[in-house]
């Protein structure tokens, strides 16, 4: 019997280190990561910094398109306020211009205007040349139409002059206009005739007579 109880007793005390060394220790417990939900988040990061790219580059390029436009409407806008300008201008003349005409026309058919008829001269270049003063005998002022002269070379210009007891005075030099036209010269008090040289550009001092043109008694 003690041989049995001693057994019985060793082999509880062997179950009982053996159950001891068995049993496992406690394990903290450590909730899961959500690994799914990070990598969502950051495509739709990706995603939106890619779109606000694409965004800020389209929006460069209409930055840029606009201005250039803006640049060019401003431009023509320019160029049209300088063609304004230059009509107004060029309108400002023109009725100066009438207005001269109006004025010189209306003299003419004044009894103190006198005219001048001044064809060409037997030895003249050219014997189709013939122009006409109308004089203004109380004004004193001088109006030449050209009717017909050649063109004259760059370097020389048409002389007036006018005929003053025998003696030839300096009465303006001018350039032929297209068209039509009348001149203001230069006042003569007085003269007996009038008569058109070619001379050197800005006039001399007294007339080349086998260059005359044109002339005419008062």
């Amino acid at each position: 019997m003690k041989s049995r109880i001693l057994a019985a007793i060793d082999m509880e005390k062997d179950s009982t280190e053996n159950s001891g060394l068995n049993v496992d220790p406690p394990i903290a417990h450590i909730p899961p990561r959500e690994p799914a939900r990070v990598v969502a988040l950051s495509s739709w990061q990706r995603y939106l910094a890619a779109a606000a790219v694409v965004l800020l580059l389209i929006s460069t390029g209409f930055n840029f398109y606009f201005f250039n436009k803006y640049r060019s409407y401003n431009r023509l806008y320019n160029q049209v306020v300088a063609q304004q300008q230059q009509i107004a201008q060029n309108n400002q003349v023109l009725q100066a211009k009438v207005l001269d005409y109006e004025k010189t026309l209306t003299s003419m058919s004044d009894p103190k205007m006198a005219i001048v008829k001044m064809p060409a001269v037997a030895k003249s270049p050219d014997p189709n040349s013939q122009t006409t003063i109308y004089w203004d005998t109380v004004s004193k002022d001088v109006y030449l139409s050209v009717n017909e002269l050649p063109a004259a070379p760059a370097q020389q210009q048409y002389q007036l002059w006018a005929i003053v007891d025998g003696k030839p005075v300096d009465a303006g030099v001018f350039d032929l206009a297209a068209g039509p036209s009348l001149v203001k010269m230069k006042k003569i008090p007085k003269a007996q005739a009038f008569a058109i040289t070619l001379e050197k550009r800005g006039g001399s001092p007294t007339p080349t007579m086998e260059k005359m043109f044109v002339f005419g008694k008062v």
